[in-house]
């Protein structure tokens, strides 16, 4: 007999996924759980490793021992704070019982003994002045006061003995408050010093300093004579003494006015005339020195607002107070103010100056000039920027008249050039041709009486219309053959414009001789150096008269001779096609022509060879 058998269902792709996935889950678990087993045991080793450590030991005792101390600080701690309360409390209680007892004593002693008899003394007169209104009323007013006197003579008798223990305390109380008041008194008052001058008390101040000061005051309020200085002096005595009240006291200006009135036979007032900031001369008439000086300018002054009259110099009138001997009359003052004076004056040196110049243009000879400035000789250096001492002779005051004019000035126009290769060499043309422009200028000019102008300030300009500049183009293209090639660098002919060539480099002749009119612009063939320029040995040399050297640098030089000018100095930089000399027929020449030499290395080289015939 046959089993009936049902055949296994076979698994799907997901199945044996979901199986895949479900041993991977548990290898990963397993794995996990076996991981943190390794760990433990490796960490409970450690830890028994560092437990059988010496120094495991060690720092647990250590931090045992720090532990226990920070531990019994703070109880010590507490514990002190604890007994100092304790202790405080006990001492508050000590004392307060000790001012308690204090102020008991000190109430019995003021009522017992100090203010008993007082207050025993208030009562009884109470009692005895209500008992004999009572007695009045019934028996009279006589009566009341035989009654009142018998009650005061027996309250006398009763308390007589509080008396004597009331004053003395009563007395010290009383001493010591006058000797406070004495003392308040005295150290209340105003202690100053007493200033005598010439046996006369002026005044009275708080110390020596404020004399002094009020001294210094009264120096820079005198002022002295402009030739010779009069010295003041003033010695004061000093002696204690005391005021009312501190406004007894001066200040430096009322002690300075004190010492001015004691001066009257040295010092006056006066009017100072100051020209320039220097005093020149002191008056008593300081009214008529001023309508003097007006008189002066009184014939220029005119009632045009745009004119003004002054002087040369700036003159200030200051009234004051001067020395007695410093005073002139005012005569001689209004002479001196239309005399001539001679001044020094200093000149600084400008270039081109010489002794000669410098003399003439002061007025004056080479002789005096040399006795003004001591050490002066012909033969001295003189530079730009030096000084020298030169006299000039003028009028005290002279009369300066101020206008302000409008004007109109033409602006003149301006040029601009441009290179340009579109044109030949040496061709200028305009383009655009100049127009001068206008315009408005204020000025304030100075005349002198005569109405020769001195000086002109501007003080305002407007342009009324703009220049037009005029524009130039100039030409730079070079004619064929004209430029060339040399050691890396570009060389251009000399004279742009003449190509006319009288002897090309042959034989002993080593360069090319360019024939041209005197004064023919020579340009830089290249930039460079100015090695000399000059005539005989500082050119070229003896032959080549008025002549210069250019250095281009990488061996390369150029040599430029028998030029009528030289326009370049040794040394100066210059930049290819400048204008450098003017073509000429100096030293050895049969002509005008310019005698031209390339260098390369030490060496000659033709001309002709970079150049087309």
């Amino acid at each position: 007999m046959s089993e009936n058998k049902t055949p296994l269902k076979q698994p799907t792709w997901r199945d044996k996924l979901h199986t895949l996935y479900a041993g991977l889950q548990r290898h990963l678990v397993i794995g996990k759980h076996k991981l943190h087993k390794k760990r433990q045991a490796g960490a409970r080793a450690s830890l028994r490793w560092l437990r059988a450590q010496p120094i495991y030991r060690q720092t647990g005792r250590i931090l045992y021992e720090l532990g226990f101390e920070a531990e019994y600080t703070v109880v010590r701690s507490y514990r002190a704070v604890r007994h100092g309360l304790h202790a405080l409390r006990r001492f508050s209680a000590i004392a307060l019982k000790f001012i308690k007892q204090k102020l008991v004593n000190l109430k019995r002693f003021l009522l017992g003994d100090v203010f008993r008899a007082p207050a025993v003394f208030v009562r009884g007169m109470w009692r005895i002045g209500r008992n004999a209104v009572a007695v009045t009323k019934s028996h009279g007013i006589k009566f009341a006061w035989e009654e009142s006197r018998a009650n005061l003579k027996r309250g006398v008798k009763q308390y007589a003995g509080l008396i004597p223990r009331t004053l003395s305390f009563v007395i010290p109380i009383v001493t010591a408050f006058l000797c406070w008041g004495y003392v308040k008194s005295t150290l209340g008052r105003n202690y100053a010093l007493a200033v005598q001058v010439n046996g006369e008390t002026i005044g009275y101040v708080e110390s020596e300093n404020v004399f002094e000061s009020a001294k210094t005051a009264v120096s820079e309020r005198i002022s002295y004579a402009a030739t010779a200085e009069t010295k003041w002096d003033v010695e004061p005595k000093y002696t204690m003494a005391s005021v009312r009240n501190k406004q007894e006291l001066m200040t430096e200006k009322r002690m300075a006015d004190a010492i001015l009135s004691t001066s009257e036979d040295q010092i006056r007032e006066g009017t100072a005339l100051y020209i320039d900031g220097e005093l020149r001369r002191v008056t008593t008439d300081g009214k008529a020195l001023a309508e003097y000086i007006e008189e002066m300018k009184a014939p220029h002054v005119t009632d045009d607002p745009n004119v003004t009259v002054a002087f040369n110099h700036s003159v200030d009138l200051v009234d004051g107070i001067y020395f007695n001997d410093s005073f002139s009359d005012i005569n001689e003052i209004m002479s001196f103010l239309k005399s001539d004076e001679v001044k020094q004056e200093t000149y600084t040196l400008v270039a081109g100056d010489s002794i000669s110049l410098i003399a003439s243009k002061n007025g004056l000879t080479q002789a005096e000039l040399y006795e003004l400035n001591p050490g002066l000789t012909s033969d001295s250096k003189l530079y730009p920027g030096d000084t020298m001492i030169v006299q000039k002779q003028e009028t005290v005051l002279e009369i300066r008249i101020q206008k302000k004019e409008v004007y109109t000035e033409p602006i003149h126009y301006g040029t601009t050039t441009k290179d340009s290769n579109d044109y030949q060499y040496g061709i200028v043309k305009t383009l655009v041709e100049g127009r001068d422009g206008e315009r408005q200028v204020t000025a304030v000019k100075t005349y002198d009486a005569d109405g020769n102008i001195l000086d002109t300030q501007i003080v305002d300009v407007q342009t009324l219309r703009e220049p037009v500049t005029k524009e130039v183009v100039r030409g730079t293209r070079l004619p064929s053959g004209s430029t060339a090639q040399l050691g890396g660098g570009t060389l251009i002919w000399p004279c742009p414009g003449y190509r006319r060539v009288s002897r090309w480099a042959v034989g002993r002749h080593k360069g090319v001789d360019i024939t041209g009119g005197v004064g023919t612009p020579i340009i830089a063939a290249d930039s460079g150096v100015v090695l000399k320029a000059g005539m005989n040995k500082a050119g070229a040399g003896s032959n080549y008269g008025l002549s210069l050297i250019i250095d281009h640098g990488n061996g390369t030089k150029t040599l430029y001779a028998h030029c009528s000018a030289l326009h370049v100095r040794a040394g100066e930089s210059v930049k290819q096609g400048q204008h450098i000399a003017d073509l000429g027929s100096t030293g050895r020449s049969s002509g005008p022509h310019l005698h031209f030499e390339i260098i390369r290395n030490g060496a000659r080289v033709p001309p002709q060879t970079l150049f087309k015939k």
